[in-house]
């Protein structure tokens, strides 16, 4: 007998299609979903603070099986929600980040060549194997378990990949048949929750990665960006705690965040400013451009981990605030400088 004849049913765990690919059985699957539940109650606590009723809305979203796009700027706690949620829910947290080169083999998983080994007529013999290492969103479909599956930084996907989460969103299903062989076809658990995020103000793609047939079959959250200096002082509180004797510090820090958001939105022609901005717009007119995006609440936090630290809080806001904004480290960088310790006495 050849070895390329043989079949075997199961083989460390996975288990052969009839298109002699091994996937995980059940088993297998079952402790990728532990790992993904142990790994998010190890994070706990999360201090999501909420923008409005988007936790109730997700709760909808999860009673009627309806997929969730979470639209917002880099940083305002889209990915925390998510993770929130699942800790609620006591569900596994499955996610993958989008980028330029994920392909659908990335995005739905792919077989890899193993060798194993059988014996055969007495002796041992080693011949290789098909096995499929699923992805998140394959792992969704194959277990058949509730879960939230996350899908972050949709904005970053080539044009037209979008197109592959459709089956998700439309049937809630998990079409692995390209990769398995015909047929391979798993529905999601009813309370699956597939939740997407993009980042509207990403370069030139944004929002508009999203085709108006998928925007149609989803519910889509907003998050705006955050503009009100006590909201992000509540945000930064509820993440670090105590500010300490930092307090007027980090409350300067905010205030000045908030506005620098402002403007960068008013640049946009999707805000206003008000009296008090108008130094600041006078200071950032000529460098706007090379503004990437706005201060988010996740920087400011960091930024005041760092001094609570022991950071001076000069060097905290220019590495942790300033240079991530802008790719320009001279003029940029400078005007933002000026405003911290003219405007804000930082």
């Amino acid at each position: 007998m050849e070895v390329r004849h043989i079949a075997v049913d199961r083989i460390n765990g996975f288990e052969r299609r009839p298109s002699g690919v091994y996937v995980p059985g059940k088993a297998e699957l079952k402790k990728v979903l532990d790992k993904a539940k142990s790994d998010l109650e190890k994070k706990a606590p999360i201090n999501y603070l909420p923008f409005g009723n988007e936790i109730n809305s997700l709760g909808i979203a999860k009673k009627i099986s309806q997929a969730v796009l979470l639209v917002g700027p880099t940083g305002v706690g889209k990915s925390m929600l998510a993770r929130k949620m699942a800790l609620e829910w006591d569900m596994p947290f499955l996610y993958i980040t989008c980028d330029p080169d994920k392909t659908e083999g990335k995005i739905m998983g792919r077989p890899d060549v193993v060798f194993g080994s059988f014996e055969v007529g007495g002796k041992v013999e080693t011949m290789p194997l098909q096995h499929f290492r699923p992805s998140s969103i394959s792992t969704a479909g194959l277990s058949g378990e509730p879960v939230v599956l996350f899908i972050d930084e949709l904005h970053k996907l080539r044009k037209n990949v979008d197109a592959l989460f459709h089956p998700l969103i439309n049937e809630r299903e998990v079409n692995l048949s390209d990769h398995l062989g015909p047929g391979e076809v798993y529905s999601l658990h009813r309370d699956t929750v597939v939740i997407f995020a993009l980042n509207p103000y990403y370069g030139d793609a944004g929002i508009e990665t999203v085709g108006p047939a998928m925007r149609q079959r989803v519910k889509t959250l907003y998050f705006p960006m955050v503009t009100d200096a006590d909201k992000m002082i509540q945000i930064v509180e509820a993440n670090v705690g105590d500010i300490k004797g930092h307090r007027q510090k980090i409350e300067s820090i905010c205030q000045m965040c908030a506005a620098i958001s402002r403007v960068y939105l008013e640049s946009r022609r999707e805000g206003t400013t008000g009296q008090d901005d108008l130094q600041i717009k006078t200071q950032l007119s000529k460098v706007l451009s090379t503004i990437n995006e706005a201060p988010s609440p996740r920087i400011v936090v960091k930024t005041t981990e760092a001094i609570l630290a022991g950071q001076p809080a000069d060097d905290a806001v220019l590495e942790g605030i300033f240079n991530p904004i802008t790719n320009d480290f001279g003029s940029t960088a400078r005007a933002l400088t000026t405003i911290a310790h003219d405007v804000y006495g930082i």
